[in-house]
């Protein structure tokens, strides 16, 4: 059900944003494009089905595949130990006591995948 909600949210996301839409990550349209992602996930089944896998390890999962950079765009500065910003961790550092706006299966997906993950605040990307 909750991918079908994200199936739902990249409906609302091409209606705003005139992108193309696709389901496969096969053949990417050139350009940024809205990525439908239950037809593909039920297909390839890639992931443990639990609540704590989110659209965090999905996206990551979507980008290890297709070869991209991992950039998550969230709406706070990122990974925060002790209610202080970390500027650059490693997954292994991070515990279950972390402060974070990431879901709890992507330190050990990035670390299992050796990817690099870099978190932006979509309000400042500048920043």
């Amino acid at each position: 059900m909750a991918i079908l909600g994200m199936e739902q949210y990249a409906f609302y996301l091409q209606d705003k944003s005139h992108a193309a839409g696709t389901d496969s990550i096969q053949e990417l349209p050139p350009g940024v494009s809205i990525l439908f992602p239950y037809g593909l996930l039920k297909a390839e089944d890639p992931l443990p089905h639990s609540w704590k896998v989110t659209s965090d390890t999905i996206a990551a999962w979507v980008a290890k595949q297709t070869g991209a950079l991992f950039i998550k765009a969230t709406d706070v500065d990122g990974i925060f130990r002790e209610g202080k910003l970390i500027r650059e961790t490693f997954t292994s550092d991070l515990s279950e006591n972390f402060e974070s706006c990431i879901d709890p299966a992507l330190p050990e997906f990035l670390q299992k995948n050796r990817m690099e993950c870099i978190v932006i605040n979509g309000k400042f990307p500048e920043g």
